[in-house]
């Protein structure tokens, strides 16, 4: 089986798009009537709402279809997010084909367009023309993605010296990036292979691109090890980006007042100075061990905070609170990372619970089955959320709230295509909402003043014995 797969990710300072796919360099060469290095000249929109947009672009370096110093006029504009909207003094790479409109010229959203400093593969091939176009090609770039706190944005940089492997027949080929992270496999003997990196020291591989011809295999390998296969034919073009980021983590456990563990407690870093890209702070959740890891995180220096919003909830039974224990900002402790470092050991100690109540009971249909690993939802009378539980084998729960909040229990019950014939209880409850992939339990009213047990939450219809077949063969898969 071959299947073609295009992916793309780019994210710097001022150039930022995502794509569903884009085309190796040497097809984005083949297929493009016109190549080339050029400047924005000048740019304008049609009208002042309009994103249509009209530039014209003199030609620097002509790779294909253009000699130097000619000015083209191009269509661009904010049709989609990943559209070319030019600036003047812009310098781009240009990959363009003809518009509707004759003389004119349009580079296609999810292409190669790009600014030379995101495009030093695609430099490397066509300054390397006509030698770099015979037989076949697989390239790429290495970069290190970086959270810059200064700018509050992804910065992203080649890198140099790092090992790309291609495992084939005949063995393993390497190829090593250039200064500007670029590699290049030329004249492979076509085949299969797989592609593989050796991430410098204190970095890991985030993701790699992959546009080409993807070869179909798995020897049960994971992560870096399992590699990208690649088809090679005679003639083809191909290419891996790899993405790699700081090997960095802060992990530790987050402890109740009696030194348990707490499981739920979500944590966030926050920077002492400047702000992460996208305002989008790591963080955590804590598992049943109490434990939780933060990884991949651009070196400087944190506070480390848990509930950050500071409304207490059943799996946060606090308010806002800092690390090593502290709800006073002043007081928190602060954690300098430097690259690819590893914090271990930084404990979150709860120092004082809000008092929490539990809920007891059974999930079952109105002729008293049960309903085995089902949700249950808490809503308090307020409108706030809280958090819920499963059923276990024999339909029984437990949720936890917290003291004091009034509130309803709902019981969900996931349904599964092919039983409208077998239990057409379930459809007459559905109603006119036949697109619903749930049905609701009626709500059961809960003071919330104490802990309570024997509670029974009840959907309104017999159960279904082809569902409950059915339930628990999609469960065991």
């Amino acid at each position: 089986m071959r299947l073609w797969i295009f992916l793309v990710i780019f994210c710097g300072p001022s150039w930022a798009c995502s794509c569903g796919g884009y085309p190796p360099v040497k097809e984005a060469w083949l297929g493009s009537p016109v190549v080339f290095v050029g400047i924005v000249e000048k740019a304008r929109f049609k009208e002042e709402a309009s994103a249509e947009q009209s530039a014209w672009v003199r030609v620097k370096e002509a790779f294909k279809g253009v000699q130097n110093d000619e000015v083209l006029e191009l269509q661009g504009g904010r049709m989609t997010s990943c559209s070319q909207v030019y600036a003047e003094g812009q310098t781009l790479l240009f990959y363009l084909y003809p518009s509707r409109q004759s003389g004119v010229w349009y580079a296609p959203p999810c292409h190669r367009t790009a600014p030379p400093q995101w495009a030093a593969d695609d430099l490397r091939f066509l300054r390397g023309l006509p030698d770099t176009a015979e037989g076949n090609r697989v390239s790429g770039v290495v970069r290190l993605q970086e959270d810059d706190l200064t700018i509050g944005a992804f910065r992203s940089r080649g890198l140099a010296g790092v090992r790309v492997r291609a495992r084939g027949d005949a063995g393993v080929i390497e190829s090593t990036t250039d200064p500007e992270g670029v590699y290049e496999f030329r004249q492979l003997a076509p085949g299969d292979y797989k592609f593989t990196i050796d991430p410098p020291e204190k970095t890991r591989l985030s993701y790699p691109v992959v546009s080409g011809r993807v070869a179909a295999g798995d020897d049960g390998e994971s992560g870096n090890e399992a590699g990208v296969r690649l088809e090679v034919t005679e003639t083809s073009g191909s290419g891996i980006d790899y993405t790699l980021t700081p090997d960095t983590r802060i992990a530790g456990r987050v402890l109740g007042p009696d030194g348990g563990p707490m499981a739920g407690v979500c944590l966030r870093l926050e920077p002492v100075q400047g702000r992460f890209a996208h305002g989008s702070s790591p963080s955590s959740c804590s598992d049943s061990d109490g434990g939780y890891s933060i990884e991949r995180i651009a070196p400087g220096t944190y506070r480390l905070v848990a509930n950050r919003d500071g409304v207490p909830s059943a799996s946060e039974p606090f308010g806002r609170l800092y690390y090593p224990g502290t709800s006073e900002q002043e007081k928190a402790g602060v954690l300098n990372v430097a690259g690819g470092q590893h914090l271990e050991g930084i404990d979150l100690r709860v120092p004082e619970l809000v008092r929490r109540i539990q809920l007891r009971g059974r999930l079952v249909f109105s002729d008293g089955v049960p309903l085995a690993e089902q949700s249950i939802s808490f809503l308090g009378l307020d409108g706030r959320g809280g958090r819920g539980s499963r059923t276990d084998g024999r339909g029984s729960f437990v949720v936890q709230i917290l003291a004091g909040r009034a509130g309803q229990l709902t019981g969900h019950l996931t349904l599964w295509s092919g039983l409208e014939s077998a239990c057409p209880q379930f459809a007459e409850a559905l109603g006119e909402n036949r697109r619903e992939l749930r049905l609701e339990s009626k709500p059961t009213l809960v003071s919330g003043t104490e802990d309570l047990s024997g509670i029974e939450v009840v959907f309104p219809f017999p159960s279904c014995e082809a569902w409950v077949q059915k339930d628990r063969a999609m469960k065991a898969r």
